[in-house]
This record gives structure tokens, sequence and C-alpha cells, in this order.
């Protein structure tokens, strides 16, 4: 079937005992697909992102997203950043983070994507040799549909009364610790001050603060105060009379509040298995 101009699609419903039917989508979509062809996609996708069981997957031709860390390396109007857009809100997960095409001559892209309601559906694709004369890598994983028993026969624990996110958490945060590197504490008895630059004394002034402050990205996360960029933005004329004081002070004193050097810790995927801790790295907010 057609979904528009060029753009080829297969659907299909597979019927499971026990479980609900997982719905599965492939497509097509060339390069240099026109706007309208594009936006009658993305539109296809809203649609079926409301629907519980479903598997999106095909070569979309967009390689100009880096889906390690979610960004699209082109304008905001190009249909690889509103690719990204479009399966960020409607919650998709995708699972294929290596190039999947390879010409001699060409740089290796990642253009057959994978994507899923449910992030733990999958553990991991494997990428294998193409199939006859294709530069197009075959990909192979494993998704997960869980019965539903008709009959409890037996008494069991009550899993979802579990706290898997507090589980996890801690897991993680085992992890980080075990990998991280502590410096050994060397205080010199003196120090050898002959020759270098002393700064006798700074000023911290309400300008420089107000164009640090301009200079925040609105889409960054917020940090362990909850405060979003974005309101630091729009505040900037008003918050940059106090800070400079707070600045001040803390410069004056020798002292770097507490709360200035703490920082939320939150797991990002690399590559490989979704169910080892090792296969993430830590990114600070």
């Amino acid at each position: 079937e057609k979904i528009s101009n060029g753009i080829e699609a297969i659907w299909l419903k597979i019927k499971t005992r026990g479980s609900q039917s997982l719905e599965v989508m492939t497509l097509y979509r060339p390069p240099g697909t026109d706007t309208d062809a594009d936006t009658c996609l993305l539109e296809n996708i809203k649609e079926i992102s409301s629907r519980p069981d479903v598997v999106l997957m095909g070569d979309f031709n967009a390689p100009s997203i880096r889906w390690n860390d979610l960004q699209a390396q082109s304008s905001k109007f190009s249909f690889d950043h509103r690719l990204l857009k479009t399966t960020l809100e409607a919650l998709f997960t995708q699972h294929v983070f290596v190039p999947t095409r390879a010409r001699g001559g060409q740089q290796a892209s990642c253009l057959d994507l994978v994507f899923t309601k449910d992030p733990d559906s999958i553990d991991e694709v494997h990428c294998l040799p193409p199939l006859g004369r294709s530069d197009h890598a075959v990909l192979s994983w494993e998704y997960g549909l869980y019965s539903v028993p008709s009959a409890i026969n037996e008494t069991r624990p009550n899993l979802w009364r579990g706290d898997f996110c507090k589980i996890k958490a801690e897991h993680f945060s085992q992890f980080f610790q075990s990998v991280f590197t502590r410096e050994a504490v060397f205080i010199p008895s003196s120090y050898e001050t002959t020759g270098v630059p002393l700064i006798q004394d700074m000023l911290f002034q309400e300008v420089a603060v107000f164009e640090k402050l301009k200079s925040l990205k609105a889409c960054k996360s917020p940090g362990p105060d909850e405060i979003p960029a974005k309101l630091l933005l729009e505040l900037a004329q008003e918050l940059a009379k106090p800070l400079p004081f707070l600045c001040q002070k803390s410069f004056d004193t020798g002292i770097l509040p507490t709360d200035w050097k703490t920082a939320h810790i939150a797991p990002l995927h690399k590559s490989g298995s979704r169910a080892f801790a090792s296969n993430y790295r830590p990114v600070s907010l």
C-alpha cells in the first residue's frame, strides 16, 4: 500500500494466544521525498502511536539523526528533524544505534530504524550481513509478548507492587560508583607563588551575569533545583540583579554552596543490550 507519493508500506496484525495482537508496520521512504508526502507519513505515525502494541520499522532515509543523543544535524524544517520530533512526542523508542547501510566511497549511515511503544519490548537489535547484492544490513531482534493466564493455579509474589524505579536507580548508582575514579587527596605543605599572577580582587557585574543567563539554552534539563532553563532565560533581567551578590559572597569567603556542587545523574544508553548497566553512561543534569 502507498501511504503517499513514493512511500510504500505493509501493515500486519499478528494474533497470539493469551495476549494482545501485535501490529507491525514496515515502510520504505525513498530519498528526496516531497514535503507533502513526508507530512502524510508523520501524520500516520502520530495516528498509530495510540495503539498499545505496535512496531514501526523500515528504511526511513533519515541519516542526519544521532539516535544515541537524540539530535538531528539538519534544519528544523527537514524530514530528519521532524521525524525525531514526531517520534519523541509520540513516546516511541528507537532501538537501532549503529550504521545499517554502507557503500564503497560513502559514509556509513543509520537508515533502517525500529520503533516500539514499550522500550523494554526489544532488548537488543543485532546487525547481520546483507542479503544478496543489498548494501543494507539485516536486522534481527526478539520482541517480548506477555501472555495473560486464564486462571491462577498457585500463589505468586505480587510483582506489580515492586518499586522497580527505585531498584533500577539503586542498581545504576552502585554501578556508576564502582567505575568512579577517586583522585588521591594531596595537600602540599607550602605553595610556590613566585612568578604566578594572583587575583587580588574580583567584581561580579550585573551585565556579565545577564549575558550568561541569556546564553542558556531553553531546551536544557533543569538541575536539582528543578528550575527550567527557559524560566532563567525569561527572567534574566530580574535575576541579574541579586545573583552577582551571591557570586561575590562566595568568592570573598572562599566557600562554594553545597547546592552548587550537587547534580542529578541520568543514565544515557550508549549501545548494546538495555538490560546491562554497563551499556549506559552517567550524565550530570
